[in-house]
């Protein structure tokens, strides 16, 4: 199997991903810092949404591997827009996130606000798998 860093697929979209990943990393250890939960869960909290956010990227990639089990999702290439991706990695995040830490549930809608002014420029689809 090929491997490759996803920040090295598309040059010009690398950019975007990669501020989606450390933004929202960025808002998941202010999260932590502000809730304290146990070291355990604090890391599980990470681990859950660095996974549904590379679960939501690989289904607008041809050889990506998801980690969920069943049937892999691959969307059509006319979708596999750099801002959909972007977007779609941004939902993930913001669903777990919420999910992880109701309480502060609205600095992450704030944190949302960059993807539906996305939406709003084209038809995004989301392929959230956690």
């Amino acid at each position: 199997m090929r491997r490759e860093n996803f920040l090295k697929l598309e040059p010009s979209a690398a950019a975007g991903m990669a501020g989606t990943v450390a933004g929202w990393n960025r808002q998941a250890l202010q999260a932590i810092r502000a809730a304290q939960p146990a070291p355990l869960t604090a890391a599980r909290s990470l681990a859950i949404l660095h996974t549904c956010m590379y679960n939501a990227w690989a289904a607008y990639d041809g050889a990506a591997r998801q980690t969920a089990h069943g049937v892999t999702v691959r969307l059509p290439c006319a979708e596999r827009s750099a801002a959909s991706k972007a977007c779609t990695m941004s939902h993930a995040a913001w669903f777990v996130l919420g999910k992880r830490f109701p309480a502060q549930q609205a600095l992450f809608d704030r944190s949302e606000e960059h993807t539906s002014e996305l939406q709003s420029r084209e038809t995004i689809s989301y392929a959230v798998f956690c």
